[in-house]
């Protein structure tokens, strides 16, 4: 019964809108020029290393799996004979005595 008899409050007043808060301006983060221009150039030199040497001729006289052969420029070197491997002889095996038999 008291519920019924009280009256409802009246609705909060709205509060006056508050200002918003000033957004930072966006501030961009600028690398380098000269470090992007030397990235640039390191990158360029080693593609251009890996390229010479992945696509560079083969010597005229180069053997897969042999010498390397020599400049043009350059004395003659001779390689040192290579002496053959001595030869082992297998060993002979002792015969084992004759042992009695246990049957007998």
């Amino acid at each position: 019964m008291l519920i019924r008899q009280s009256a409802t409050p009246p609705p909060p007043a709205p509060k006056a809108a508050a200002p918003a808060p000033a957004q930072p301006t966006p501030t961009k983060r600028s690398i380098p020029l000269g470090l992007l221009i030397a990235l640039n150039v390191v990158l360029v030199l080693a593609i251009a290393l890996v390229a010479y040497f992945v696509l560079r001729p083969a010597p005229p006289a180069a053997v897969p799996g042999g010498p390397v052969p020599a400049a043009p420029s350059s004395p003659a070197v001779r390689a040192p004979a290579v002496p053959n491997a001595p030869t082992v002889q297998t060993p002979a095996a002792p015969k084992l005595p004759a042992t009695p038999s246990p049957n007998r």
